[in-house]
């Protein structure tokens, strides 16, 4: 199997976005495009819980195709 041509987006759900942007920001010097909490109730149910909140960080050029590091932060669960 191969891919014909270039990959525009690459999203990764991480456990910890700051370990995270150790590599992809840090190691590997992309920059930082886009940082941001996305708190809410509707976050939650899209994830199977009652409520969560979502921290996206997109890295890369904007020209080349980009990163996106989702961390789901302050999960709680739904009622059985």
């Amino acid at each position: 199997m191969s891919i014909h041509g270039s990959v525009q987006r690459v999203t990764l759900w991480v456990r910890d976005a700051e370990r995270s942007l150790a590599l992809y920001r840090d190691l590997l010097g992309l920059p930082v495009l886009e940082d941001k909490l996305v708190p809410g109730p509707y976050i939650g149910r899209m994830v199977g819980y009652e409520a969560a909140g979502l921290r996206i960080v997109h890295l890369g050029t904007g020209d080349d195709g980009w990163v996106g590091l989702y961390e789901l932060r302050d999960a709680t669960p739904a009622p059985a």
